[in-house]
């Protein structure tokens, strides 16, 4: 398609160029998460305490589920789900 396709759509009274019925969708909010180091000051442990705790390749310590943390894409770094951490603290594990 050519710009001459979307002509009916193009505002330009006023000197400016703008879109005629233009909706933007709102994004969701961002979900609450928490790095390692405030996690284990949360629960008062040391990060490596925390780190077990993700662990899944030693069950008895894992108390985090996969889908309750993820890594940064580019960094790398551990995000805790603010959910996983207040099932925690309910005692719900």
């Amino acid at each position: 398609m050519t710009w001459i396709d979307h002509k009916a759509k193009i505002d330009t009274s006023g000197g400016r160029l703008r879109v005629k019925n233009f909706t933007t969708t709102k994004m969701p909010a961002p979900e609450m998460s928490y790095s390692v180091t405030e996690t284990a000051e949360i629960f008062g442990v040391d990060r490596q305490t925390i780190y077990k705790w993700l662990s899944t390749d030693m069950p008895e310590y894992s108390i985090f589920e996969p889908g309750e943390w993820f890594k940064l894409p580019i960094s790398g770094q551990i995000r805790i789900k603010r959910k996983a951490i207040l099932k925690i603290q309910d005692g719900s594990v």
